[in-house]
């Protein structure tokens, strides 16, 4: 399954934030761990950073975010991807949170055949981090990219964590982090 995955940097997208010349394999995000447990046989060929998705413009008046997954979305169909892997910081602000869910649905509505898993971290990728390495309860924490580096964790640990504990570790941090579990629950395979 041909996957493109979208981020705000490089905790999301490890190698793929970074220019192509740039990019080295063993440089794995967040995201990328995650879709290899919850896509079927996933591929990842491309990244992109949330600030270079183009927007969205077609139809109705969208907010800036739902134009932002809807770019992604079109990005990967006509990329031929078959999958496409995203989330979004919700950084304070519970309307985004909304308008991704939303935009979600709709890019599901217009492309049937694109599997899409993404959504909002609340508040940030770190949450799912700090969740993924079983420290504690992670959507409540205010400023998880804090708490995160106090820890004295890198990015490298929760990927470790997430690819050496696999599913059983995945529902775990579910269960620290309810914002983990709905962007789980967003594609193929909900249930796990």
């Amino acid at each position: 399954m041909r996957t493109m995955l979208g981020g705000e940097g490089p905790s999301e997208l490890g190698r793929y934030a970074r220019r192509h010349a740039f990019r080295k394999a063993d440089d794995v995000g967040v995201l990328e761990a995650l879709a290899r447990l919850v896509l079927p046989e996933p591929d990842i060929a491309d990244g992109t950073l949330w600030k270079a998705i183009r927007h969205y413009k077609s139809g109705g008046h969208r907010s800036r975010e739902e134009r932002l997954v809807l770019g992604l979305c079109l990005k990967a169909k006509e990329g031929s991807f078959d999958a496409v892997v995203f989330s979004r910081d919700r950084d304070g602000d519970v309307d985004r949170e909304r308008a991704i869910q939303d935009a979600r649905a709709e890019a599901k509505r217009m492309w049937p055949e694109l599997t899409i898993v993404g959504g909002v971290a609340v508040e940030a990728i770190e949450s799912w981090m700090i969740a993924a390495t079983a420290q504690e309860q992670a959507d409540n924490v205010t400023d998880p990219k804090a708490r995160w580096e106090s820890n004295g964790l890198s990015r490298q640990d929760a990927v470790e964590a997430i690819e050496s504990q696999g599913v059983d570790g995945l529902r775990r941090a579910m269960q620290l982090s309810p914002s983990l579990k709905a962007w789980v629950e967003s594609g193929p395979s909900p249930s796990l």
